[in-house]
């Protein structure tokens, strides 16, 4: 899912397309097998959003700065 954000991706279908375009690179990236929706979707589910609020609250006042 980092991925998806920074790539700007907006959604299940463009993520994976994204990764199915580069999947020759993927092993490298960390990707050990096929990425599908449905392994986006669970992943989705399943991570805290917390994390990013997080990552938000220290990101945002860089970017204003910037």
């Amino acid at each position: 899912m980092a991925f998806a954000q920074l790539t700007y991706r907006e959604s299940l279908r463009d993520i994976e397309t994204c990764l199915q375009a580069i999947q020759h690179k993927l092993y490298h990236s960390g990707f050990r097998c096929r990425v599908t929706r449905n392994t986006l979707a669970r992943a989705n589910e399943k991570r805290d959003w917390r994390i990013y609020a997080d990552l938000a609250r220290l990101l945002i006042p860089r970017a204003r700065r910037l």
